[in-house]
């Protein structure tokens, strides 16, 4: 949250003081460090504080593939869910689709076509905005990632970190490929629709699951993790 956080404070920055003189520039800067400044002072007094997290626990400095090309291929991996459908290349999700070799090169894949797919969003899209927006939040994202990764922080490998890179790339990408041949569209338009489907097909099986094989409380809540049995005689 905190990246996230910090990279939208960034863009307000930058869009506020494009083509303004140095002096708008600090002025911007001032009027938005002090509430950010505030912010993560008080996260930091009433949670980053009050023990371990994810950002204070290091195993040390480890250089691998993943923990460099799964940041960089985020724009795939969570807005086009390749990760999710996959069941996790790296960290596992349900029955892993993709030996441990075979995974690394599909998201080796997955990276050069993030690559082109950004590079081609920022060459033919025309709003300077949007085009900023990718910009500062990818390289957010990228940055931290990156270092969270080779430092062996405990955070996953999992595309759900990086949904707001997905979210801001898929409208790009839509204009790209409306730009181009029918025969391309026609295969984007097939993946989407595919991807549809399956997601469609997840939320019914979940669905079905959660209500005839869960455990339920008295919120009505599912209860994966334990059975009826032994969740009535807690209750």
């Amino acid at each position: 949250m905190l990246w996230i956080y910090a990279a939208g404070l960034l863009y307000l920055w930058i869009r506020l003081s494009s083509q303004k003189s140095i002096s708008e520039w600090i002025k911007n800067g001032a009027w938005i460090a002090i509430p950010a400044i505030i912010s993560v002072v008080t996260i930091w007094l009433f949670y980053l504080s009050k023990g371990e997290n994810p950002t204070s626990v290091s195993a040390g400095v480890k250089f691998t593939l993943k923990a460099l090309c799964f940041p960089i291929a985020s724009p795939l991996l969570s807005g086009f869910s390749a990760d999710d459908l996959s069941h996790g290349l790296i960290y596992h999700t349900g029955t892993p689709i993709f030996s441990d070799t075979m995974a690394i090169i599909v998201l080796l894949v997955l990276f050069e076509l993030s690559l082109w797919l950004i590079v081609s969003i920022l060459k033919q899209v025309t709003d300077q905005n949007y085009r900023l927006l990718i910009r500062v939040f990818y390289l957010s994202a990228i940055l931290f990632f990156s270092y969270a990764y080779l430092r062996q922080m405990p955070i996953s490998y999992e595309a759900r970190h990086f949904r707001i890179i997905g979210i801001i790339v898929i409208p790009g990408t839509l204009f790209v490929f409306s730009k181009t041949a029918p025969a391309y569209r026609l295969v984007f338009n097939l993946l989407w629709a595919g991807i549809a489907i399956t997601s469609i097909i997840y939320a019914a099986k979940g669905y079905s699951n959660n209500r005839n094989k869960s455990a339920h409380g008295v919120t009505g809540i599912a209860q994966w993790a334990i059975d009826q049995k032994s969740l009535d005689k807690i209750i």
